[in-house]
């Protein structure tokens, strides 16, 4: 037993294989369950549908694209806390509450602020008909560019 295992020390290529040997594969989702713990954050279909449907508001412009994306990206990782949430069970073995749990509602809270910062609350809305009222200047510049379009 003893040589069977030297002979396989002795044909490990210890150099490796450097053709294969990849720190971080691009776009690598393989064991993407939920994403809440993940670095990147990774779109969805329907995340990146509410991102560009941000960016066709009138209100929105390009350069809102960075926090467009991010409202996309955190509906990604809620779906996907969702999903993973879908089993019924709110406790661990420990009879715990579930990390998942935590974070769902970390999640929920930060999306209602972006979608507050976007004026897709009620309070969001009011906020921006104030601004409205008194005639911000980056209200009245998508006025104006809402006018030309018409035009």
């Amino acid at each position: 037993m003893l040589i069977l295992g030297l002979a396989r020390v002795l044909t490990v290529n210890r150099n490796g294989h450097p053709s294969s040997l990849v720190a971080v594969h691009k776009d690598n989702t393989n064991r993407l369950v939920h994403g809440a713990y993940a670095r990147r954050r990774h779109l969805t279909e329907h995340g990146a549908a509410m991102a560009e449907w941000l960016l066709s508001l009138e209100h929105v412009a390009e350069a809102d694209r960075m926090a467009a994306e991010e409202v996309g990206a955190l509906v990604s990782v809620i779906e996907r806390l969702d999903a993973a949430l879908a089993d019924g069970r709110v406790e661990n073995r420990k009879g715990e509450a579930r990390s998942l749990l935590d974070h769902r509602r970390r999640y929920s809270a930060e999306l209602g602020r972006w979608l507050d910062r976007f004026g897709l609350s009620p309070s969001g809305r009011a906020d921006v008909a104030q601004k409205v009222a008194t005639g911000s200047l980056a209200f009245e510049i998508a006025e104006r560019r809402r006018e030309a379009r018409q035009a």
